[in-house]
């Protein structure tokens, strides 16, 4: 017998213990259920949960226990037992808890905010909810930062050691550039000085992170600042190519471009396999017969 069919016939008897006429019994495997956090017993919870018969202790357990499976099933039930005046007060809190948990669901706060906003319902609720929506936006944008903070202090380690900060290089360069600070939450960026055919230029690697924590990798080539050189040389390539050296992307500056930018999505497995695999990606620059290329992620 599999995991799978043990699993299975776990919840079975899980399912047949919440209708047991022994309270601590039901208790238990109501509890449990909430604890395995699986979306099919939904519908029995919500059936025993609109059982007139069914004890209040249970009630509220049933509640909790809906609160913990971040299923779509679960809002409707939660919200009448929130929206309903007649329902016990602690019910009504725990279906307050257990819809806040997942606010990240665009439905689940639409609702909540809908009843924070209608005066019929009883005032001490409504702030409850106001309050529950406030504490885990705040902890879903803690959450976020932390998540993000820790993405971009992997990414500071993927570059080579001889590239510097954007604004080291780019600091006496009045004029605004595409690329972002590194102070952002949500950037990382390394620049290096190039000299290509005679021409001075800079380099930058500009890694932007999503909210999917996808990046973009923004590669920008422009003329050296403190040069007085304004103009890109007419044929300059930025050629972003696959480890075995596989074209993925290019861009070619035109006459007259004061720079050139070349967006690569990227997914951070993607970096995590080349650099398990010591298999780099290649950002090469090119002037005429003359090139330079960096090796990207480095570890």
């Amino acid at each position: 017998m599999n995991n799978n069919q043990l699993n299975q016939e776990r919840i079975n008897k899980l399912l047949s213990e919440i209708i047991d006429s022994n309270i601590d019994i039901q208790e238990s495997a109501i509890y449990e259920l909430g604890e395995l956090k699986i979306e099919s017993v939904v519908p029995n919870l919500v059936s025993l949960l609109n059982n007139e018969d069914t004890n209040l202790d249970v009630r509220w357990l049933i509640v909790e226990s809906l609160g913990k499976i971040n299923s779509p099933n679960t809002v409707e039930p939660l919200m009448s037992c929130l929206s309903n005046k007649a329902e016990n007060l602690n019910v009504r809190q725990a279906a307050i808890k257990g819809l806040s948990q997942h606010i990240s669901s665009s439905k689940i706060l639409l609702s909540l905010l809908q009843f924070a906003d209608n005066e019929k319902q009883d005032i001490f609720l409504r702030e409850k909810v106001k309050y529950s929506i406030a504490n885990n936006l705040k902890q879903t944008i803690e959450t976020k930062n932390k998540d993000l903070q820790e993405i971009k202090d992997w990414l500071e380690t993927l570059f080579t050691k001889d590239s510097v900060t954007t604004e080291k290089i780019l600091v006496s360069n009045t004029r605004s550039y595409s690329t972002k600070s590194s102070n952002f939450t949500n950037y990382v960026n390394r620049a290096k000085s190039l000299n290509l055919n005679n021409q001075e230029l800079v380099l930058i690697i500009d890694c932007e992170i999503k909210d999917d924590k996808s990046i973009i990798l923004f590669l920008e080539v422009l003329p050296q600042p403190n040069k007085g050189i304004t103009i890109l040389p007419s044929g300059l390539r930025v050629t972003f190519l696959s480890p075995s050296e596989k074209v993925l992307k290019e861009a070619k500056a035109k006459e007259a471009d004061n720079r050139i930018v070349l967006p690569i999505p990227l997914k951070i497995k993607q970096l995590q396999i080349s650099l398990a695999a010591n298999k780099p990606f290649k950002i090469k620059v090119s002037v005429e017969n003359d090139s330079y290329t960096e090796l990207f992620p480095l570890g």
